[in-house]
């Protein structure tokens, strides 16, 4: 039976990014999360890091304060041995649940290097005026879907280490006074009743349980689907893509219908390429639509803009690097 990989954190911490994240209603905001890795390779966090005064923020973006997360970072690596083992970010009321294809990018790209070999993700959403939910992914370099949902254990009470630092004489008053700026004026600590957070269920969260995934593809004995032809094709063109730049995720899929299709998102655009049972007899269809409320940046790092008319002509011209037809045939997109 799969299990899921468990964070820990403290009560405390995520009161604060409860808060941290109901002060901005209508725009992004975030964070970064301090602790170390369990010998079960889990992420416990220890400390929950708000966002810095020269934090940037749209309603579609965040992007952290680097000298305060370097800042901070560095003290509380001296002090407490702590690790930079994740962030988080608010999509506000934008009703992405997962990480966006900007965040699975940055973090593809991160996770490339040598030093990281995992990350935990953290994503806020505002339910009502006092309440978000709070859904956590697990970033692995070997990872075949590019992350997992991650189960959070509350520990009761206030972290020690945040504790620590309201009483500390020097130093770390400056990330202690920083995280609770944000928060001197927000109408919720003057409240009695507390702001509250909901934990969401795994299952849904989790792109390696997706309901509408089939357990097993059925193909025609006579489908190229059916033979190693036809799942090398597959195989060869995910990690084409896969390893494009600003492409995520990418996923192979098996419709109603029994075609199988692979999927990308670009730049605010997404893009399915159906191929037919009949695959080379019948050319693929390739289906672009324009993503509705999805930001077009990376709550992680910024991206460059691009016009959908761009991102359009990128597509073609990916789609004709992929070499899907070898007898000269054009393969055209359908817009939707």
């Amino acid at each position: 039976m799969y299990r899921f990989p468990q964070a820990q954190i403290y009560r405390s911490e995520l009161d604060f990014l409860t808060e941290c994240a109901l002060y901005y209603q209508n725009t992004e905001t975030g964070g970064d999360f301090f602790g170390f890795w369990s010998r079960d390779g889990n992420p416990v966090i220890q400390y929950v890091l708000g966002p810095g005064e020269r934090t940037t923020r749209t309603s579609t973006s965040f992007f952290q304060d680097i000298e305060y997360l370097k800042t901070s970072g560095s003290l509380l690596n001296r002090q407490y041995g702590l690790e930079h083992i994740g962030a988080w970010h608010s999509h506000h009321t934008l009703g992405l649940l997962k990480p966006s294809s900007g965040d699975v990018q940055t973090m593809r790209n991160a996770l490339r290097s040598d030093n990281l070999t995992r990350f935990l993700i953290s994503i806020c959403n505002i339910e009502s005026s006092t309440s978000v939910s709070i859904g956590s992914f697990l970033f692995t370099k070997d990872c075949p879907e590019d992350y997992v949902a991650c189960g959070v254990s509350i520990v009761s009470g206030s972290s020690p280490i945040r504790d620590s630092l309201r009483r500390s004489p020097s130093g770390a008053p400056f990330i202690c006074e920083t995280n609770q700026k944000i928060l001197l004026n927000n109408r919720f600590l003057s409240q009695e009743s507390s702001v509250s957070f909901r934990l969401r269920d795994l299952e849904t969260n989790d792109p390696l349980h997706r309901r509408d995934k089939p357990d097993k593809p059925h193909f025609s004995s006579a489908s190229i689907w059916s033979r190693r032809e036809g799942q090398q094709l597959l195989k060869r063109i995910y990690d084409k893509l896969r390893d494009a730049h600003d492409l995520a995720p990418v996923e192979i899929k098996q419709l109603s219908d029994e075609r199988p299709a692979i999927s990308f998102s670009y730049y605010g655009l997404s893009c399915e390429i159906v191929f037919p049972l009949d695959f080379p007899v019948s050319l693929p269809d390739v289906i672009v639509s324009s993503q509705r409320n999805q930001p077009h940046s990376t709550s992680l790092r910024p991206f460059r803009k691009q016009r959908l008319d761009d991102s359009s002509e990128t597509i073609q011209k990916i789609i004709n690097s992929l070499n899907l037809i070898e007898d000269g045939r054009k393969i055209t997109l359908r817009h939707q």
